[in-house]
């Protein structure tokens, strides 16, 4: 297996280096290729001793789109089943990497490779997994003490290790306590890395990141790119851990609708423009996909039509499309209504405050649902979040236009049902 190494991970080659420590904490932002370079170091372990290695995140379905995909990238990418073919199991031929939904087994040796989820529910069943060498803990933040605290006497095989990799989110969060405090901590060792440390880091990337780096408050920027903690305050409203995840989606949604916050100027301090996609089903909303810009006129209404043939091709026709009718909607509702057939709608907002319109849905975040799995297309999902976090009760935030398009989307869905707008205006 031929493996190219960042530097920031070299001392995990190292067998007398590495066995100084009992627990190891990569974090940092984005793009930095903490998964990457652990899922590579793992697969080592696997192929060079006899080991089993317990591969963790906070949901267990998660692992089978994320985690589970990485090693077989790296199995496939190498033809790791071509170098071991040859082998002979027991007098006969078998399978060299047995990839199944939950393990990879290694024939030539033994060892295995399992996936599990962790959280406050299911830590518990973790009792029964045994004699355990390596343990990773993946995307790490959601970790708490009691889960914590759990997990680290599972796994107590001879020389044991348990490895955690995070993007960091609140100072707060137990798994972040654990770096400021790993200089007190002698078998703990904290590394962080950043895209600075990726020699991979791709060049559409960095063109991102110079943007963000440019338009971004210095805060989020610092936040997604260097990974340090998004600063949290008491005027926080919209409590993000209340969102779920999904998956996948294996059934046919009771309806597909966009919402549009429109706004079409290209200065950079104007505000964004922001496409919402969603479905419901039930009493549950899911957020499929998110379109944000500063745009002008005509690809404004590019963008609005991108986003409906997206939603057609992907699920069905979306049968409504929300705007609201303010200084920049009103053109955009009529040339649409005039020149498509698309299934306009027009919502009046009253001029109140945006606390209040929050206000009215905080009950309601419960029934949101975002997408899990982490790849190009859901990329909006990290700058949705911290515009979550980052609406404040005073108002003194930077941007609050994807905290619109949701909540005109759980408006539209709530209790189940389609809301009268004028009800909802006289409401507010």
């Amino acid at each position: 297996m031929k493996i190219s190494v960042n530097s920031k991970f070299h001392f995990l080659y190292n067998q007398d280096e590495l066995n100084k420590y009992r627990e190891l904490v990569f974090w940092g932002g984005r793009a930095s290729g903490k998964t990457h370079e652990l899922t590579q170091f793992f697969l080592y372990k696997a192929i060079t001793e006899k080991c089993r290695i317990l591969c963790l995140r906070e949901f267990s379905n998660s692992n089978k789109n994320s985690l589970l995909s990485e090693f077989k990238n790296i199995i496939f990418s190498n033809d790791l089943e071509a170098e071991f073919k040859q082998l002979i199991i027991t007098g006969k031929r078998e399978q060299a990497i047995k990839i199944h939904a939950t393990e990879i087994l290694f024939t030539h040796n033994g060892s295995q490779i399992l996936f599990a989820g962790i959280n406050d529910n299911t830590v518990m069943n973790l009792k029964s997994i045994s004699n355990i060498q390596y343990a990773w803990v993946e995307e790490a933040s959601f970790l708490t003490e009691y889960a914590y605290n759990i997990l680290k006497p599972t796994i107590r095989a001879e020389n044991s290790k348990i490895f955690f990799s995070f993007n960091p989110q609140s100072k707060d969060d137990f798994i972040y306590q654990k770096v400021l405090n790993a200089k007190n901590e002698p078998l703990t060792k904290a590394i962080k890395v950043t895209y600075a440390d990726n020699a991979y880091f791709p060049s559409v990337l960095e063109i991102d990141r110079k943007q963000a780096k440019a338009t971004m408050p210095t805060e989020l920027y610092n936040h997604i790119w260097e990974g340090e903690p998004l600063e949290l305050n008491d005027a926080q409203v919209i409590n993000t851990s209340l969102f779920g995840y999904y998956d996948k989606i294996d059934f046919t949604f009771d309806e597909i609708f966009i919402c549009a916050d429109t706004a079409y100027s290209k200065k950079e301090s104007a505000d964004f423009s922001v496409i919402g996609v969603f479905g419901s089903y039930g009493d549950k909303l899911y957020f499929l996909r998110l379109y944000r810009g500063r745009w002008d006129f005509n690809e404004l209404q590019t963008m609005l039509k991108s986003a409906y043939e997206w939603a057609s091709d992907n699920y069905t026709a979306p049968q409504n499309i929300i705007i609201e009718k303010k200084a920049s909607g009103i053109s955009l509702l009529q040339e649409l209504q005039r020149t498509t057939n698309l299934p306009i709608s027009e919502i009046i907002i009253p001029k109140t405050d945006k606390f209040s319109r929050v206000s009215d849905i905080l009950s309601d975040l419960s029934r949101l649902l975002l997408p899990m799995e982490k790849n190009a297309l859901n990329s909006w999902v990290d700058e949705f979040l911290l515009e979550c976090k980052a609406f404040r009760s005073d108002l003194k935030h930077n941007h609050d236009d994807q905290v619109d398009v949701m909540c005109y989307a759980l408006q539209y869905t709530k209790q189940a049902k389609k809301v009268n707008w004028d009800e909802i205006s006289n409401m507010l």
